[in-house]
């Protein structure tokens, strides 16, 4: 597949759209909404997008925009301690989720290679619009998007919790969430 094939779409009647909008939070007034805020140049699939307009006093928009392209325009983040400082952490031993890798055979050496492959599925998914969208608050719109695994033989699905960020960023809240 063409990196151009993915900018923009031709519907039947040869009309040329993007599936892909930015929000723009737009100030008016003194008083500004904490959760139309965070919105503010996240992009969306234009099917999975929060409400616009978010309250009744809202300005805010959604503009048309290129589809992102994993790694061109558009990036995961996942830190690594989200393995070795929490899903692999004895501190956090009593959630369950140190247990649940250990028994699908994942360790703490695995850290790495997890982070690597969290980023690298959760960036071509989200680009494709594979996510469902979550919680929206002033921190965000939360999004799951299901990482999959093998090991052992197995194929194993994560649903993990991300965060959109301006400009097609999306980063790891929690590699399996509740």
């Amino acid at each position: 597949m063409n990196m151009f094939n993915n900018l923009l779409k031709i519907d039947e009647a040869g009309n040329v759209f993007s599936e892909w909008v930015e929000w723009k939070h737009v100030t008016a007034g003194f008083l500004h909404c904490s959760t139309c805020l965070s919105l503010h140049k996240c992009w969306f699939h234009r099917k999975k997008m929060p409400i616009c307009k978010q309250h009744e006093h809202c300005h805010c928009y959604v503009f048309s925009i290129n589809s992102p392209i994993p790694n061109v325009n558009s990036k995961a983040e996942c830190s690594i301690d989200k393995f070795t400082g929490y899903i692999f952490s004895e501190k956090y031993k009593w959630n369950g989720k140190m247990e649940l890798f250990h028994s699908l055979g994942f360790t703490i050496e695995d850290s790495q290679m997890l982070k690597d492959e969290f980023e690298k599925q959760a960036v071509q998914k989200y680009c494709n619009g594979d996510y469902t969208l979550q919680k929206l608050n002033a921190y965000g719109q939360r999004i799951n998007i299901v990482i999959q695994l093998q090991k052992n033989g197995r194929e194993i699905n994560f649903e993990s919790g991300w965060m959109v960020r301006e400009k097609g960023l999306v980063t790891l809240n929690t590699p399996l969430g509740d």
